[in-house]
């Protein structure tokens, strides 16, 4: 009859054992060498996978650099674009003198792109920068779309320095194409005060002609329609600048034809106050 293994002294039953365990685990005597590490001691099964571990580590890092790269790439998008400006309500009507001592108010630009800064005559480094930007900006934009595609405007914030003919010298020496505007000191506040310019004028124990304007440095893009397109700080390059006027300009003409299109549309199709209707198209192509 059958042998029971209970019956067997333990060194035969330790061979016995060993002779019906599958063949990968009879290279580890003992059961303690079950779980030992090394090539010769895994199943066939894994032995197979083992290959693609340095794959799998490259898909996975590939995938955690493409990822990094994006998002960088993402960001930059982002600060060329520049800040939102959907919801900033900034420009409005003013009323200063152009250069030439002529009244000039905002409805004399309505219908073009303006790129307005504001600064002063005796600033060391800041705004000569800013204009040299400006100058640049605008003939790159007048090359690529056509002269006058871009009005570049040059407010002073010091009107207690800057004279007419002081602000003309200034400008023109970047370029005949800036136009300069000065005020009283309540038409220049209340221009800046639309545009939400910072800047901070010295006591008036401070000598007339020995003081620096601490002010923000921002150029503003006005649309033909007269709101806000854009915002250019001074960290902005002149390629990120040129790059983002254009793409703003490109926008913003494209959503124009639309409307045109749109307004033109109207006027062919029956439209009613509740909108398009059947008995409207019929009654317009003579049927009812």
């Amino acid at each position: 009859g059958a042998v029971s293994l209970e019956c067997l002294p333990l060194v035969m039953f330790e061979q016995v054992t060993q002779r019906l365990r599958p063949s990968w685990l009879q290279k580890g005597r003992g059961l303690g060498r079950r779980y030992s590490t090394g090539p010769g001691n895994l199943p066939p099964l894994k032995h197979k996978y083992l290959p693609l571990l340095p794959l799998g580590s490259l898909l996975i890092g590939s995938y955690v650099v493409m990822n990094k790269m994006q998002e960088i790439e993402e960001r930059e998008k982002k600060r060329k674009e520049g800040p939102k400006t959907d919801k900033l309500q900034l420009g409005g009507p003013f009323s200063l003198v152009d250069f030439d001592g002529r009244p000039v108010t905002s409805a004399d630009f309505s219908g073009k792109w303006c790129l307005v800064y504001f600064g002063f005559t005796n600033c060391p480094e800041i705004c000569p920068r800013e204009l040299e930007k400006m100058t640049a900006v605008t003939d790159a934009i007048d090359k690529d779309m056509g002269d006058g595609s871009l009005v570049p405007i040059f407010v002073t914030i010091d009107p207690q320095r800057d004279s007419c003919l002081g602000v003309k010298e200034f400008v023109t020496q970047y370029s005949p194409k800036i136009i300069g505007l000065v005020g009283t000191q309540e038409q220049v506040h209340a221009a800046a005060k639309k545009w939400r310019v910072y800047y901070n004028v010295p006591d008036s124990h401070t000598k007339k002609d020995d003081y620096i304007i601490d002010h923000s440095v921002v150029a503003y893009l006005m649309q033909p329609d007269g709101q806000l397109a854009g915002l250019y700080p001074q960290e902005f390059s002149n390629e990120d600048t040129i790059a983002g006027v254009k793409r703003r300009m490109k926008v913003f003409n494209k959503e124009a034809k639309k409307r045109i299109w749109k307004a033109d549309f109207s006027t062919v199709l029956p439209w009613t106050a509740e909108g398009w209707t059947m008995d409207g198209w019929l009654r317009h192509l003579g049927v009812k």
